[in-house]
């Protein structure tokens, strides 16, 4: 698969109900939303790589393993 933030190579993690959880080398671990997804594809629309990226060390720093993007932190190109 391709990472969603990056598109470089990444792995599907396994995955919940509602969520997506992938692990790419450059993004690390994170998960996105099913709402999120479907505004992405939708609304054709990428999500802006040096601000996810910013915004998942903001929130590993705070002790969260595993980032999940939704519709309300979503961080659009």
């Amino acid at each position: 698969m391709r990472c969603y933030i990056c598109e470089e190579h990444a792995v599907n993690a396994p995955n919940s109900a509602d969520s997506e959880w992938v692990d790419c080398e450059s993004c690390g671990r994170y998960g996105v939303t099913g709402s999120a997804l479907a505004l992405m594809r939708q609304n054709v629309r990428v999500f802006n790589v040096p601000r996810s990226r910013d915004w998942f060390a903001l929130e590993r720093s705070r002790g969260v393993d595993r980032p999940i993007i939704d519709t309300f932190n979503t961080l659009w190109d």
